[in-house]
């Protein structure tokens, strides 16, 4: 098993330790694909590109990769409730700062899998319209930076 095995596998382990709420989909915009009926509250991992560091140790690999986060959360405010959006608004981005905290500061490392992630930023809140309903969406990046062993 790789490197990235393991960080993506610990990733997902410490989202839905950090967010229990949350349940796993496949893809965070196209909600349709998730197999749960009736999505409150969702996250998807994206594994992005990643670039090799500068330090080198023979047989080993060192990257930094970059992974996204999307959390979404179903809203049941009307367009006219505005102090209702304001607190959906709040709670998705206070959910993402939960996580930011934990990934950040307190699990760096990714359950040792990593030699640290760190926090790029987020794109805002975003509304999204289906035919299963209205959800926000909030998508964060960080990056991971770990090591591959090439002799394995």
């Amino acid at each position: 098993m790789t490197q990235i095995t393991d960080v993506t596998t610990n990733l997902h382990s410490i989202i839905s330790t950090t967010l229990p709420g949350y349940v796993r989909i496949p893809d965070s915009i196209d909600i349709e694909d998730n197999s749960e009926t009736y999505l409150r509250q969702g996250y998807a991992l994206v594994i992005g590109d990643s670039v090799p560091t500068t330090e080198t140790v023979k047989g080993l690999l060192d990257q930094e990769r970059t992974f996204g986060v999307s959390l979404t959360q179903q809203v049941f405010q009307t367009e006219h409730n505005a102090s209702g959006i304001q607190t959906a608004k709040l709670g998705i981005m206070e959910d993402a700062f939960t996580l930011v905290k934990e990934l950040h500061l307190t699990n760096d490392t990714i359950n040792g899998s990593a030699i640290d992630c760190n926090f790029v930023g987020d794109d805002g809140v975003s509304f999204l319209e289906t035919d299963r309903g209205k959800y926000y969406l909030v998508s964060l990046i960080f990056t991971v930076r770990y090591r591959e062993n090439l002799l394995a």
